[in-house]
């Protein structure tokens, strides 16, 4: 249904690129990441855009509050799709930076149980 939405949107004109971000609940290599990035899909995961040297921080988005019954993983994304000139994934925009943030400070405070991913992508 996302992937459709988001070739409707592109296909029809109505902008030069989508940005889909939250917690998706599904690791990468889950049936919903493997979907999303299939072939055929327009969207690509922007952490895989981005060589390891330019990743800053934590590697999971999900902490589980450091509880040892909760499995830490990645299960929050930013995924980018945009139309390239031949219909397909060429990228006219650049994803230079991939960070995921703490969630827990100085005050040993959680945020939330998920860490922010933060991104930064340049459209040209």
């Amino acid at each position: 249904m996302i992937v459709k939405e988001v070739g409707g949107i592109l296909g029809e004109g109505q902008g030069r690129g989508v940005v889909l971000a939250g917690d998706m609940n599904s690791p990468e290599g889950d049936d919903a990441h493997k979907i999303l990035t299939a072939p055929g899909s327009l969207l690509r995961d922007a952490r895989a855009d981005v060589p390891p040297e330019k990743r800053y921080g934590h590697q999971n988005t999900f902490s589980g509050f450091g509880n040892r019954d909760e499995v830490p993983q990645r299960i929050d994304f930013v995924f980018a799709a945009e139309m390239g000139e031949g219909g397909g994934k060429e990228a006219s925009w650049a994803i230079t930076n991939y960070s995921v943030l703490e969630n827990k400070f100085d005050d040993e405070i959680y945020s939330s149980d998920h860490r922010p991913v933060v991104v930064d992508l340049f459209l040209s």
